[in-house]
């Protein structure tokens, strides 16, 4: 690195003497020529992550391409925009359904009926389909045989705001942002007041801890819950 700095300050040198350039110059070419060698050498650090980053916005760009097949559906069916204002009979017939990323399927034949009013409860071993029955009522799904309606209705019917601001799911692990109780709780909701935001406490059962005697001095639902409600 000295031998560099040296060729360099001997050229400039050259420079002032034979050709007018000013001590000024000199120092200002010195250190353009100094940086741009520094700069151009810590790229190299990065020559290695040119491949990783290319393919990332390759499948970044992909993704962003693809189209949305449920959307998609939407166009072809006659979607009933109409609120589904109360949730009457589900009904599953002869359901069956396969990640598309599996061979095997996740269940077949299903059939069951729920109806307004009732308390059902599925249960049975990890992976046998209880969280998929519900993805696939909510539509994450589409790739399913059989038939799924919702007041004799067939659920590609419905229009996917429709269909979904009528179910509150909790999934087994639920994602807490690292905000307040009262921006967690509103989120990607339409512009709502407190009392709504205190009501959907309660009925989560969560009112006591958030505004609770344990809570004191902690703001309620201006407190941070953490990262992932830690």
């Amino acid at each position: 690195m000295f031998s560099v700095y040296a060729v360099i300050f001997y050229v400039s040198a050259i420079f002032v003497r034979d050709y007018g350039l000013s001590i000024k110059d000199m120092y200002i070419s010195m250190f353009c020529i100094l940086f741009a060698g520094i700069g151009a050498g810590s790229n190299n650090a990065f020559q290695g992550d040119v491949g990783s980053a290319k393919n990332a916005c390759r499948n970044i760009f992909k993704i962003l391409d693809s189209e949305d097949e449920i959307q998609q559906q939407k166009r072809l069916y006659n979607s009933r925009e109409s609120q589904l204002n109360v949730i009457g009979r589900i009904e599953f017939s002869n359901v069956s359904f396969k990640y598309p990323s599996r061979d095997t399927s996740v269940f077949k034949n299903l059939s069951f009926q729920i109806n307004s009013g009732e308390h059902s409860a599925f249960v049975g071993p990890s992976g046998c389909g209880k969280s998929t029955i519900m993805q696939i009522l909510l539509r994450f799904y589409d790739e399913f045989t059989g038939e799924i309606t919702i007041n004799n209705v067939d659920i590609r019917q419905y229009s996917i705001h429709s269909l979904r601001s009528n179910f509150g799911v909790i999934f087994q692990d639920p994602i807490l942002f690292d905000a307040t109780f009262k921006e967690n709780i509103q989120y990607n909701t339409q512009p709502i007041t407190m009392e709504d935001i205190r009501e959907a406490a309660r009925n989560a059962n969560a009112l006591g801890f958030i505004e609770g005697r344990e809570a004191a001095g902690n703001e309620g639902f201006e407190r941070s819950v953490g990262l992932r409600g830690s």
